[in-house]
């Protein structure tokens, strides 16, 4: 069984990126959904999560700040951004403090799904 957090302040988004991957029907994969980096402390607390998907821009805490305090705390499941974000500069960051992977939320659905290949591999 695979456990997955998505976490975005925005329903829509945690909607899309929830219904891609649940298209892809693999067998035993849960979803876990966060509306808030507080919310999803509170689950990475309660759960074994092996990967975690984001927004980089949230109003509680950003996904540059989430992936920072997980990675400080010794999550090392991966990590992939999913944002409308452009920033070279700010997306660099993001990699730098720790995130596997960067998507834009405009790629293809088969870009998501690919990023379940990374379960079970530690950063």
């Amino acid at each position: 069984m695979s456990r997955i957090l998505v976490v975005d302040d925005n329903s829509l988004g945690r909607m899309l990126v929830t219904g891609v991957l649940q298209a892809t029907k693999q067998p035993g994969l849960e979803i876990l959904q966060a509306s808030s980096a507080v919310e999803a402390a509170m689950l990475l607390d309660r759960n074994t999560i092996d990967m975690l998907f984001t927004d980089l821009h949230m109003c509680d805490v950003s996904g540059l700040q989430l992936i920072q305090k997980l990675r400080k705390a010794g999550f090392t499941q991966p990590i992939v951004v999913v944002t409308m974000e452009e920033s070279p500069e700010l997306l660099k960051k993001v990699l730098d403090a720790g995130a596997t992977m960067v998507l834009s939320k405009r790629a293809p659905p088969a870009e998501l799904q690919q990023a379940l290949k990374l379960v079970g591999k530690k950063d």
